[in-house]
């Protein structure tokens, strides 16, 4: 009888609190690993308007931990916006081929909300020693409402510029966690 009293306070004074929906960016792709040398590196990035670096989503480790000093070709975009920073991601060894998510909650590397304004949400990968993609789409954020905007798609460096590291790639928001506007795939 004890314990059943005992259980009735327990339950009467638990409160469930629900986590308010917030926004986000869900950014993904199909990453296919490639067995040659000098490829399998991305990172994923945000920067401000202004082209300085507001949070690194994700680095492979061999970069994140200046790989670029023995391959200096390794994601030139990605450690021109990070300069001297400490590199405040997720970093990882180089993922299985599949397909690879990354979730901004419209935070900087500090988990603080971001104010309005523009952003650009960046992706960069090395196809090989000198070649590399770059994606970016910029972000408009105001009052809360995340609006997708322009995208850009590029692929640069030394032939052979085919490349197949990455496809099939997708930006979205959603509010907590379940998808309500998609901008495109590539």
């Amino acid at each position: 009888m004890v314990l059943l009293i005992l259980l009735a306070v327990l339950l009467c004074s638990t409160r469930i609190y629900a986590a308010t929906p917030k926004q986000e960016v869900v950014f993904s792709f199909d990453f296919n690993k490639r067995f040659k040398l000098a490829t399998n590196q991305f990172a994923v990035w945000i920067e401000n308007d202004k082209g300085e670096l507001v949070k690194t989503l994700f680095v492979t480790a061999f970069t994140a931990g200046k790989g670029w000093e023995k391959r200096p070709d390794a994601l030139i975009a990605w450690r021109k916006a990070v300069q001297e920073k400490p590199v405040d991601a997720v970093s990882g060894a180089t993922p299985k081929s599949g397909r690879q998510e990354f979730v901004w909650e419209l935070d900087d590397s500090e988990g603080n909300n971001i104010p309005d304004g523009k952003y650009k949400l960046r992706l960069e990968a090395n196809a090989a020693w000198k070649t590399y993609l770059e994606y970016e789409c910029t972000i408009s954020v105001s009052n809360d409402e995340v609006l997708l905007d322009e995208t850009d798609y590029k692929i640069t460096g030394e032939e052979p510029l085919k490349q197949k590291i990455v496809s099939n790639i997708a930006i979205e928001t959603r509010i907590s966690g379940k998808a309500n506007k998609k901008l495109q795939c590539l």
